[in-house]
């Protein structure tokens, strides 16, 4: 009787929660400050001034994570459909690992770009998953996953000079700048 429910606890313990491996629980600190970009113009003569506000955020334990199943299943995809606190949805595929039960990738749950924007928003993500083996639904469930803000932290100001105008006009890169040289505004 003992050494059966050895088993059976050793068993439970070792099985996965479907959902993101680190977790259905999150928490972000968000950064702000304000920068200040001094522009060259054209004329190489005149200087165009101006001023942004920038904002970034990182989520805790991590921005990037795989998808992994509960139990074995024989799928080649993973699809997630996100529905935000706000409304707002979000739906991301990836391919999936038979041999390791989860996406072959990590998804992004938290950095927006030019070029991808973030499953994850503050408060609760609701997430309907898809499990599928050539375009057929072998499994689907949902899971919730929650992003608590842990604090806000307003940096100090940066000036910037470039010789290019169009640097005055879309901060973007500027912005990065900002916190890869202020992280955590110290």
């Amino acid at each position: 009787m003992l050494r059966t429910l050895f088993f059976v606890i050793i068993g439970l313990s070792a099985h996965a929660q479907v959902g993101f491996v680190q977790g259905h629980e999150f928490s972000a600190e968000t950064l702000a400050g304000q920068i200040q970009i001094r522009c060259l113009q054209d004329d190489r003569q005149t200087v165009l001034v101006s001023s942004y506000q920038c904002q970034e955020s990182e989520l805790y334990p991590t921005d990037y994570d795989y998808f992994q199943a509960d139990s074995w299943i024989n799928a080649d995809q993973v699809e997630l459909k996100v529905t935000r606190a706000d409304g707002s949805t979000r739906t991301k595929s990836l391919s999936f690992n038979v041999n390791t039960q989860r996406s072959e990738t990590k998804f992004n749950l938290w950095k927006n770009s030019l070029l991808q924007s973030a499953l994850l928003n503050f408060e609760t993500n609701k997430i309907h998953y898809k499990l599928k083996l050539k375009g057929q639904v072998q499994r689907e469930g949902d899971f919730s996953v929650n992003v608590k803000s842990t604090r806000f932290i307003q940096c100090t100001l940066a000036k910037y000079y470039s010789e290019n105008r169009a640097d005055c006009r879309q901060p973007y890169t500027y912005c990065q700048r900002y916190f890869s040289e202020n992280y955590s505004c110290n």
